[in-house]
């Protein structure tokens, strides 16, 4: 459609509402009068005009576009031209990437190629090396184990020859006791001092003035006591001629043995603690003992359960009770 078409069709819509008019005036026998078809007629002209105007507004617009057009085209070959240029420059940008890369990547190889081998040297002489300190440290050692070895039977030796002489003298010893014939005198049993054990004391008969071997002469000779023999626990040398002997006597000993009695719940020690304490009464306490020794070490075997002693220990109204906390899981 060309742009007089669109001219003619502007000017028809714009004339339809005074042809509607004219028509009604003659529909109606009212003819327009000449002041008002001169009117009418100044009107059209008018609006011819506004159209021709209106024409030659798109005709420039028409020629605006075409020549925007034509620039766009310009500018689209150009921005080609200019993309081509670029995808080259980048093409042998990265074809000159690719061949320094590649240079890079030889040399590289090359230089770990050579660091390889100047590691294998190195290795060989550090294994070269390490295997000469190992002969000259396992020369060492075999040089030191035979000195140790040496040193040892020498102690060996030493030790074996104190320990003749020792005997010797032991037996030296035994054999003038045996001819001044040295015998324990002045026994007494003394108090109770842990559960079932009682202590004895005596005094060494016979014991020379002069006698240099004194405590020795104590620890090797044995006293007698409930039908077995025991050597002293103690040796205690008091001066010339005054040794006293100490036994702590394990054996046939019911006067040192309490015992337990009248066993008690005492419910739970605290509430979701998980332990319920139990209390016993320490009967047959030897008098003048360590009523907290003899607690301590009195055993006693309760709820399937034994106990060397109790857990905790105290006294009451003259009286010493012991206290035991075990697991419990209604606690």
């Amino acid at each position: 459609m060309t742009a007089r078409f669109w001219v003619l069709m502007a000017v028809l819509i714009i004339s339809l509402p005074f042809l509607f008019e004219t028509s009604a005036h003659l529909v109606n026998q009212c003819p327009l009068s000449y002041e008002g078809r001169d009117r009418m007629r100044s009107e059209w002209q008018k609006e011819a005009s506004a159209q021709e105007r209106l024409r030659h507004e798109w005709q420039r617009q028409k020629v605006d576009q075409e020549n925007l057009r034509m620039e766009w085209s310009l500018e689209e070959k150009h921005h080609a031209e200019q993309m081509k240029q670029r995808r080259q420059r980048e093409e042998e940008y990265e074809e000159n990437a690719r061949e320094e890369w590649k240079r890079e990547t030889e040399d590289h190889m090359k230089h770990q190629a050579e660091e390889r081998r100047r590691w294998e040297i190195e290795e060989e002489n550090h294994w070269r090396e390490m295997e000469q300190q190992r002969l000259a440290w396992q020369r060492e050692e075999e040089e030191q184990r035979h000195k140790m070895d040496k040193q040892r039977d020498q102690w060996k030796w030493e030790v074996e020859e104190h320990a003749r002489l020792e005997r010797e003298r032991r037996d030296q010893e035994k054999h003038e006791r045996q001819k001044m014939d040295m015998f324990w005198d002045q026994v007494e049993a003394h108090h109770c001092i842990t559960y079932a054990t009682r202590e004895y004391t005596a005094f060494l008969a016979n014991l020379p003035v002069d006698y240099p071997h004194r405590v020795d002469a104590c620890k090797e000779t044995s006293l007698e006591i409930h039908g077995k023999s025991y050597l002293p626990t103690h040796c205690e040398d008091q001066g010339p001629g005054a040794v006293i002997g100490r036994w702590e006597v394990n054996h046939n000993e019911p006067d040192c043995v309490p015992f337990w009695n009248w066993f008690k719940d005492k419910g739970c020690t605290s509430e979701r603690s998980g332990k319920r304490r139990f209390e016993h009464y320490l009967e047959n306490l030897p008098y003048g003992s360590d009523w907290r020794e003899f607690c301590a070490t009195t055993p006693v075997s309760f709820h399937g359960m034994h106990f060397p002693g109790a857990q905790i220990c105290f006294q009451f109204n003259f009286g010493t009770y012991g206290h035991w906390e075990i697991e419990d899981s209604s606690c």
